[in-house]
Order: C-alpha cells, then sequence, then structure tokens
C-alpha cells in the first residue's frame, strides 16, 4: 500500500516556502495542523481529512517522546497499533505514514519511523441479511416526518445502489439525474476520487422527489439531499447512530454498510454481471468484488447439497458391522 502523500514535497515546493521551520517548536499538534493543511490543499475529502486527525490525535496523544527520535516512534507505533483489529490497523498505519513522510518533506525526519512496519492482510467480512429483515426494517421509519422519510430514503437507495453510506450523504441535488434516472457520485467525494454514475429504480426516483419536496425553500442547491431536519450536513456516524435504533427495534444488528453488503449479493443471485458490479460498487480492483460471488457460490452449494433429489433417494443408513 503506498501512500498518498507521494508529490507532497514537490507540491510544498511549488507553494514557496516551508510551513514548519526546524528551529520552530515542534508541538505534534501544531505540526498535525500544517500536514492537514498541506494535505487539504491538495484537494483530498473532508471525511479522510476527519479520518486523519482523528488516527494522528490518537497517537500522539499516547506518545510523549520527542518527535525527532523516529527510533522511539517506532517503537510506539508498533504498541500503538499491536491490539488493532486488521481494517482498523492499516487505517491508523496509513494516516501515520503520511504524516511522517511529510515530517520527511519538512526536514524533521530523516527517515519514516513506519518503515518495517507493514500493512495486515484484511479478510473481508461480508454480512448477510434475510429478505425478512430487510422488509422489517423499510418499515420502521415514520414517512410522515422529514427524518423519517430521509431514513426510508437512504435505505432505499443504499439498497438500490451499494453506493457507499458517505458517498450517498454527500449527494446534493444537482446529483440526482431525474431525466436519466441516475446518481451522480463525484470524484469530489468519492472514496477512490473518480467519478461514477448509479442508475437507480423509478420506485427509489418517487421516494427521493418526495424528500425533495419536503425540503425547506431557503434550503439552497448545496444541501445534501440526506440532510437533517434543519438542513445541516449529516455524517457516517450520525446515520450508524439512527440504525442503533433500528436494530434494538428488530432485534438484529444491521448498519448502513450492512446495505451495501445486501445490495451485492442480491445483485450476483439475481444474475448481476461480475464487471458491472464492481463499476457500481466503486472497486478498484476485481478481487474485492470476488468476495460476494464466492459467497453466493457457497451458498448454491449449501443449497444444492441440503435440496437435491439424490440427497433424499440415497438416505444414509448407519451399518453395523460384525466381527
Amino acid at each position: 500500500m503506498h501512500s498518498p502523500v507521494k508529490g507532497l514535497c514537490f507540491f510544498m515546493a511549488k507553494k514557496g516556502s516551508k510551513l514548519i521551520g526546524i528551529e520552530q517548536d515542534l508541538n505534534p499538534f501544531s505540526l498535525i495542523i500544517d500536514f492537514l493543511n498541506a494535505r487539504k490543499a491538495q484537494g483530498i475529502t473532508s471525511f479522510t481529512l476527519s479520518s486523519l486527525r482523528s488516527a494522528l490525535t490518537q497517537f500522539f496523544t499516547a506518545y510523549k517522546g520527542n518527535i525527532r527520535n523516529d527510533q522511539k516512534l517506532n517503537q510506539a507505533v508498533t504498541i500503538f497499533l499491536s491490539d488493532k483489529k486488521a481494517g482498523y490497523y492499516n487505517k491508523l498505519l496509513q494516516a501515520l505514514r503520511q504524516f511522517f513522510d511529510y515530517c520527511i518533506c519538512e526536514q524533521i525526519l530523516k527517515r519514516n519511523p513506519c518503515e518495517g512496519i507493514r500493512f495486515k492482510r484484511e479478510t473481508a467480512r461480508i454480512v448477510q441479511h434475510d429478505q425478512s429483515v430487510i422488509r422489517a426494517l423499510l418499515t420502521l421509519p415514520d414517512q410522515s416526518t422529514f427524518a423519517g422519510l430521509r431514513d426510508y430514503a437512504f435505505i432505499l437507495t443504499m439498497l438500490d445502489t451499494g453506493i457507499r453510506p458517505n458517498e450517498l450523504l454527500q449527494i446534493c441535488i444537482r446529483d440526482v439525474d431525474l431525466i436519466n434516472v441516475q446518481l451522480i457520485v463525484r470524484e469530489e467525494y468519492s472514496k477512490t476520487r473518480q467519478m461514477r454514475t448509479l442508475p437507480i429504480s423509478i420506485q427509489t426516483v418517487q421516494v427521493i422527489k418526495r424528500l425533495i419536496y419536503a425540503r425547506h425553500e431557503d434550503w439552497s442547491m448545496d444541501t445534501p439531499v440526506f440532510s437533517s431536519f434543519s438542513g445541516n450536513r449529516l455524517t457516517s456516524h450520525n446515520f450508524q447512530e439512527r440504525f442503533r435504533q433500528y436494530s434494538k427495534q428488530l432485534g438484529v444488528n444491521i448498519t448502513p454498510y450492512h446495505l451495501r453488503h445486501v445490495f451485492a449479493l442480491w445483485f450476483i443471485r439475481n444474475g448481476g454481471n461480475l464487471f458491472a458490479l464492481q463499476k457500481i460498487m466503486g472497486h478498484t480492483k476485481l478481487d474485492m468484488t470476488r468476495n460476494y460471488v464466492e459467497l453466493v457460490q457457497a451458498d448454491i452449494k449449501a443449497s444444492h447439497e441440503k435440496a437435491s433429489p439424490l440427497s433424499n433417494i440415497f438416505i444414509r443408513k448407519d451399518v453395523v458391522r460384525k466381527i
């Protein structure tokens, strides 16, 4: 996994001056602010910016040593990451690598303290939910309220497109193409930084229309479609909290991201094309998409073993062998 900070030194040199001088106070939290400003100037999304800030703040809240001591930093990073699961471990390590690359550009460090610390191999954890659970979930939002209608439209759009929750929360009215019946995921907030278009069903369009008509007339075109009642931008965390409430009512744990899994699995089960699914999901590698196919094939094999006529014809009998 390569650090996205590639080109940062060139970018800063082009700006004509260093953000942090060698003789200035090397307070790590001041460095974090300047690092984030440099990354922001490169055009990263607000979600990524927030993720970087969170990871770095966690580490430097725990680390009290000299920021110039790469050996101690290496030991501290190793300890910091030791109890983290693969996905979160990789996220934190990526953030730290980027930050220390920045410190090298600023001549604060000579080498990256994360050298030699490898990323963990992530095993795809795909969550399945029965249709009965999804149907029950769709009955929970109170569509007579703005929040309930928004939640219902959010769930329906997730199930219809498999879009990432954070991408959906940044969709604005101009991204809803009612003529061609599709959503536009702009590169500014796409996780892969690549624009893609997602086809949507008529049922989803109708519900999104209802949500748009329910908006306050003073809200601007830049106010997200899936905003709060007061027109403020919502985060993935906000919707996770909403889904925790729905999970309690259902008696089943379900998250916004689970709906992305549900879409992909049902897409394959209903005969969808693997390459089409890759494009819709925004996967950069086909291997990520194949995980869903492998799971569906495992389901088919289990169903075959259970439902095959031969399972009824050749009933296993325990035979007692006489010696």
